[in-house]
């Protein structure tokens, strides 16, 4: 997997592949850069939930960065 930025589809959701330290520096860049956004720590129930609901699907395609949480992803 990548940690210096970049990202792998799973089941057609981004899902940023980044060190600690790079996710930690993308946050701070956005809290002092960007507009509001969200940010969310996406597990398998997560990610199984996209597949299921449109609507939740359509949110987490919105997030600012989908990082992983959970040696299965």
């Amino acid at each position: 997997m990548q940690t210096s930025g970049g990202f792998r589809k799973i089941l057609g959701i981004r899902v940023d592949a980044a060190s600690y330290r790079s996710t930690c520096d993308r946050i701070q860049q956005r809290i002092s850069t960007k507009p509001s956004c969200y940010i969310v720590a996406a597990n398998v129930h997560v990610l199984m939930t996209t597949y299921w609901q449109s609507a939740y699907r359509r949110v987490l395609q919105q997030a600012a960065l989908i990082i992983p949480d959970g040696m299965p992803l």
